[in-house]
């Protein structure tokens, strides 16, 4: 791996802890309400529901991304492209593709990539609203 690269992937990284936090912290703004009287436990536990919610969503985006890159849903995207298109709107194309295993093929052919960035951010996020859940208890 190159310089490059590896800039490329840091970059990526940044990106998705930046739009994480800033999920976290909208939520806690409009959502969890600091402005309220509350005490450090409260505060604690709402600070937790602020980490895990963003990072259950930018997990899962992370999650299906992978899902996705080791073809699960190459069923649905076979069967919405040659019987979907051509069964709804009759159109004079003859079907792309003969057989589930010819366009697996040429999505492997195509490159298939995930997100891997997104699932570390989401699961580090998530960590840090358990841990922080944990704290809410012991308090």
């Amino acid at each position: 791996m190159n310089e490059m690269e590896k800039r490329k992937k840091v970059i990526t990284l940044v990106k998705w802890s930046i739009s994480c936090f800033v999920l976290a912290v909208l939520c806690f703004i409009f959502i969890e309400k600091p402005y309220a009287e509350a005490e450090l436990r409260e505060i604690i536990g709402r600070l937790s529901n602020c980490f895990t919610v963003p990072g259950v969503l930018i997990g899962g985006i992370g999650g299906l991304s992978y899902v996705s890159y080791r073809g699960g849903y190459d069923g649905l995207g076979y069967a919405f492209s040659n019987f979907g298109l051509h069964n709804i709107w009759t159109t004079k194309q003859p079907k792309k593709y003969k057989s589930l295993y010819e366009y697996r093929e040429a999505k492997d052919k195509a490159g298939r990539s995930w997100l891997p960035s997104a699932l570390m951010v989401g699961l580090g996020s998530v960590a840090i609203g358990l841990l922080l859940t944990i704290v809410y208890c012991i308090l």
